[in-house]
Parts: structure tokens; C-alpha cells; sequence
């Protein structure tokens, strides 16, 4: 139990759990479009998210001593910075260009250049830049590549769709007090219950997408998704434990590729 209570706290505190939900989205994108991604694009993916993530999040306060050690964060945050950089350089020129420009946006997001204040200091723009980066990092990797054309469209439809249900679970992390912001917020501005029902309208959205544009084999996978996503957000907002949140809202990108490849091998 001791040990169970550890590896909890290792995946929350430390952000490895919502890395293997970023490499989750990359494979649901990898085998819906048999784009055929070498391993360093997932390898990249899970080490700068954990990388990102263990230096722009602040995790809640754990009852573990040792899972709040600074030292413990400090090798985590080198350790997957070196394996990221070698990732790095197996990459073209151009998918390493896109992604320094995504690394700068997402820097500027917390800290300052050249005098200009952080993106941060913005008012409610942190949604925006938070959905924009994830759905980047993952659309880059087949933007550089041919794509069928017959498919772009189905691809454009699930960056569309990731959208917004980043939109759908970001939200509630700041209704849940999961994130400590000193920066106005959709629910700091309009309340707890105006914030959720943005989140639930964004979640309903995602849903209806494959139906305005036609991509049937979308269709039952997103209607799935939405209902677990709609369900999971009235759950956690009764829920106290916020480790339990994390995996909660955190695990619908794992749990939205699930749905997608149980519903692909049956077709």
C-alpha cells in the first residue's frame, strides 16, 4: 500500500502520468492517419512534457516528504532535457525549427524576453496558449509529412476536435484549485458554475464536429468520449482528493485513445 501510495504520488507530483497521456494523443494521431512515427518523436514528446511540465507546474502539497524533494524535481527536469535534446537532433531542419518556435511560445508563457512581459501576465490567455501548444505539439509531427489528401481533412477535423477538449479539461483545473495561478481565470471572472458549463459546452462541441463534417468513423468514438469526458467533470467536482482530479481529467486524452482504437479494429 506503501509502495502503491509512492508511485501515486511519483505520476502526480512529478508529471509522468500526464507525459504517458501526451504520448498516448501522438499515437492516436500515429495509427488513425499509419503515419508511421519513429520512436524519437515519442521519446521527444513524453521527456519536454515532462521536462515542461515539472518546471512550469506546481503541484499540489503532498503528504510525502520525499515526492516534494527539490533535488529529486532537479534530476527529473536535466535527465529528460538531455534525452529531449538527443530526440532533438534525429529530427529534419524543419520540424526542429517548428518546434523551437513552440518551445519559445511555451517559455514566454511564464517568463520574460526582451522586456516584454510574460504571456501570463495577460489577462485570460492562459487557456489559449495552453490548448494551442498541446494541440501543436502534437499536429507538427505530421504537418512536415505528406498526408493523403483524402485524409487531411479527417486530420484537420481531430486537431479541431483536440481543440476543444483541451478547452473542456483545462478549464476545470482551475475551478478545482488544481493549479495555483496568480492570473485572472475564466472562473475567477465568472464563476465556478459559468466556468463548468463553458467546459461541459466545449466537451458538447467536440462531439458534434464529426457530425458537421461528415467523418462518420469518427462519429461513435467522439459521442463516447464526450459522454465520459461530460461524466468525469460532474464526478471531480464533487471529489476532494485532488490526486484522484489529476488522473481524472489528465486520463481522458489515455482514455479517448482507447475508445478510438477499440471502435477502429471493429470497423
Amino acid at each position: 500500500m506503501k509502495l502503491f501510495r509512492l508511485l501515486d504520488r511519483a505520476l502526480v507530483d512529478y508529471n509522468f502520468f500526464i507525459a504517458f497521456a501526451a504520448v498516448s494523443l501522438l499515437w492516436l494521431v500515429d495509427f488513425q492517419f499509419d503515419a508511421q512515427l519513429q520512436v524519437a518523436s515519442y521519446c521527444f514528446l513524453f521527456t519536454s512534457t515532462l521536462l515542461t511540465y515539472n518546471v512550469f507546474r506546481t503541484p499540489y502539497q503532498s503528504i510525502s516528504h520525499f515526492w516534494n524533494n527539490r533535488n529529486m524535481r532537479f534530476y527529473i527536469v536535466v535527465g529528460s532535457g538531455f534525452v529531449a535534446s538527443i530526440c532533438f537532433l534525429q529530427f529534419e531542419i524543419g520540424l526542429q525549427v517548428m518546434f523551437v518556435v513552440l518551445g519559445f511560445l511555451t517559455a514566454s508563457y511564464k517568463f520574460s524576453f526582451f522586456k516584454i512581459p510574460s504571456l501570463r501576465e495577460i489577462p485570460f490567455l492562459k487557456l489559449p496558449v495552453i490548448t494551442a501548444v498541446w494541440v501543436a505539439s502534437i499536429a507538427i509531427f505530421l504537418i512536415h509529412r505528406p498526408v493523403n489528401p483524402a485524409i487531411y481533412m479527417e486530420f484537420q477535423v481531430l486537431m479541431y476536435m483536440q481543440v476543444f477538449l483541451f478547452i473542456a479539461i483545462t478549464i476545470p483545473f482551475d475551478v478545482f484549485g488544481l493549479i495555483e495561478d496568480d492570473m485572472p481565470t475564466i472562473p475567477n471572472h465568472f464563476g465556478t458554475r459559468k466556468a463548468l458549463l463553458f467546459s461541459k459546452i466545449a466537451i458538447l462541441i467536440y462531439g458534434m464536429l464529426p457530425l458537421i463534417f461528415g467523418i462518420e468513423r469518427f462519429l461513435i468514438p467522439a459521442i463516447s468520449v464526450t459522454l465520459i469526458t461530460f461524466g468525469v467533470i460532474q464526478f471531480t467536482e464533487k471529489l476532494k482528493d485532488k490526486a484522484i482530479q489529476y488522473y481524472c481529467l489528465d486520463g481522458i486524452l489515455i482514455v479517448q485513445t482507447l475508445v478510438y482504437f477499440l471502435f477502429q479494429q471493429d470497423q
